[in-house]
């Protein structure tokens, strides 16, 4: 039966309708692109972010994920919870630090003030090379986005700092910075320089992260 009441009935339908409404917003939604899906990893798999951020394979899961319409939280609960999986089951090998890879690159045999040296030295090595690899541009370096994946990986080990510094200093193509030399001006350069000296590289993630974007600057592609 109608309800006679038009005021009545329009709150009646209102009140119906809202919880459906209500209902169908908390539905998850896949962001707008693919590419916007972020992966946070703590704990043990935290020093994996950099390599899995750019592991060729992380765009491809994104686009899947996408397509089959999962939410941030959703890519994040799936996708962090299969690599501590992966983890756990010993799938990953340990991860070195930062620390571990600058005495990699240096003789084992020195000791006292000669090692802290080098170690300081090979610190810098160290994020010159991962800025060099994070500054390259497609469009400029002739490296693919595949070996540009590749590269950033490669910078996690002391191999693989050594190999980046051998391209660095060929380079793909003219256009390419051999180094990453001239980026910044004098000021900057001469801060860049003092602040690598700081054993706060070592010991300080975020200083060492904040150390590292000054490199970008630094070395920046033109």
């Amino acid at each position: 039966m109608v309800d006679a009441n038009p005021a009545t009935a329009y709150e009646k339908l209102l009140n119906a309708y809202l919880p459906a409404r209500q209902m169908l917003d908390g539905v998850p939604k896949p962001p707008e692109k693919a590419d916007a899906y972020q992966l946070t990893l703590e704990g043990a798999l935290a020093g994996y972010g950099d390599t899995l951020k750019n592991d060729p394979i992380m765009p491809d899961a994104r686009k899947l994920a996408h397509e089959t319409g999962m939410s941030q939280d959703q890519f994040q609960k799936f996708v962090g919870g299969f690599i501590n999986i992966m983890h756990d089951k010993g799938a990953f090998a340990p991860m070195p630090t930062d620390a571990k890879i600058a005495e990699g690159l240096i003789d084992p045999s020195l000791q006292g003030q000669a090692r802290a040296e080098a170690v300081t030295g090979s610190t810098k090595r160290l994020t010159d090379a991962r800025a060099w690899v994070d500054g390259l541009k497609d469009d400029q370096s002739g490296y693919s986005a595949h070996e540009r994946a590749e590269l950033a990986m490669m910078v996690n080990s002391p191999g693989g700092v050594a190999l980046v510094e051998r391209m660095m200093k060929g380079g793909r193509q003219q256009t390419v910075n051999p180094g990453g030399q001239g980026g910044g001006d004098a000021n900057l350069q001469a801060e860049y320089e003092k602040r690598l000296q700081d054993p706060r590289n070592r010991d300080d993630a975020a200083f060492a992260a904040e150390t590292r974007e000054m490199s970008k600057r630094v070395f920046a592609r033109r």
